[in-house]
């Protein structure tokens, strides 16, 4: 979609970095960006998918607007009860 001009913003759970990174390598575009949300999804609690939700939608909004990520240094977390936190990866 973007080749097509048409903005687009890719989420991707904790499990799956490393394979969006290298897949984006052979479509041409190595630093695309991407929003990392917490895994699992389906058997994740639907209050706890809308507070997920609430940690990424600045970053989803920035991508399509912009192209980048606001929390570009950070990358989203799972603590031990299932809530995301942000934390700096320098």
């Amino acid at each position: 979609m973007e080749k097509l001009a048409v903005p687009s913003a890719f989420i991707r759970t904790e499990p799956f970095i490393s394979t969006s990174k290298a897949t984006a390598v052979p479509q041409g575009i190595p630093d695309y960006p991407f929003v990392t949300n917490s895994h699992p999804i389906a058997a994740t609690e639907k209050t706890i998918l809308s507070d997920w939700v609430d940690n990424i939608v600045d970053d989803v909004e920035a991508i399509l607007l912009t192209g980048e990520t606001i929390k570009k240094k950070c990358r989203l977390i799972r603590k031990a009860q299932g809530a995301p936190v942000l934390r700096n990866v320098d």
